[in-house]
């Protein structure tokens, strides 16, 4: 690495990000293992579908939220509990039998958020679940309402309570809400809504405003935030993808093709 005039830890460290992700972004075996936690492996052929115009699959959008569940035990911040992109799903098509293992592990009421990523076939949202507040927040980057599946998950909610906790749920002390276009970012392409999901839940994450835009420049659009976030100290725990680049606020984090460890 050349760094010159008494460089910045953070200069070295962008671009070591930046030889990272042209790597990961290069040629190569489509297979090949690229990162491996969480119980997920990331290949090759999962890396490239942070390419312009693509749309993110499964295993990045849930591989992020992983990194962003793992950041949360750190001191500071919210607890987070990340439900897989296949629990909304299984969760209509099955009820709620389908998905009571699937907190066996966890009390989903001793998080304080709770990340609900949803696959609309050619579309990635996301449904929020603060438990402090007691609110279930939609969040869709085209814009549309999702009071349907928030009433969904609230009546999960409500099942998940009484079978695990012998508790019965109050729902007249939770409130439903779907985000108006201009509360949140919106895209303004038909591709890039993995992206702005993962974005969702990296400020969700951190009970932080969301600040960030959609730009259309090359990677080196992030330089000057990345240098920003990273003097002001920690950063998100994946620096989330070059070629699909959206400005940051506050913690930087763009799905980065280094998804396997945390900053």
């Amino acid at each position: 690495m050349l760094c010159f005039t008494s460089p910045s830890p953070c200069n070295c460290s962008f671009q070591a990000m930046e030889r990272e992700v042209s790597a990961a972004l290069g040629k190569g075996e489509p297979e090949e293992i690229l990162s491996s936690a969480f119980k997920l492996r990331v290949t090759r052929e999962d890396i490239h579908t942070l390419r312009n115009l693509c749309w993110l699959n499964d295993e990045v959008i849930n591989f992020y939220l992983g990194l962003v569940t793992e950041r949360s035990k750190k001191e500071g911040y919210p607890s987070v509990h990340a439900f897989s992109s296949f629990f909304y799903e299984k969760l209509t098509s099955g009820g709620y039998r389908a998905v009571a293992r699937w907190t066996r592990r966890v009390d989903v009421f001793q998080k304080n958020i709770i990340l609900v990523p949803i696959n609309l076939r050619l579309h990635w949202t996301l449904a929020a679940i603060d438990t402090r507040e007691k609110t279930i927040k939609y969040y869709d980057s085209l814009g549309h309402e999702g009071d349907e599946i928030c009433e969904t998950l609230l009546k999960y909610l409500q099942e998940e309570s009484s079978e695990k906790r012998h508790v019965k749920l109050n729902v007249s002390e939770w409130t439903v809400h779907s985000m108006e276009p201009h509360e949140i970012p919106q895209q303004s392409n038909g591709s890039d809504c993995g992206v702005f999901t993962c974005k969702y839940a990296e400020y969700i994450s951190r009970d932080k405003p969301m600040t960030f835009t959609q730009v259309s420049e090359g990677s080196k659009q992030l330089q000057p935030l990345w240098h920003r976030d990273k003097s002001q100290g920690s950063y998100a725990a994946a620096e989330v993808s070059a070629p699909r680049e959206i400005p940051l606020g506050g913690d930087t984090a763009a799905v980065s093709c280094r998804l396997g460890g945390t900053e």
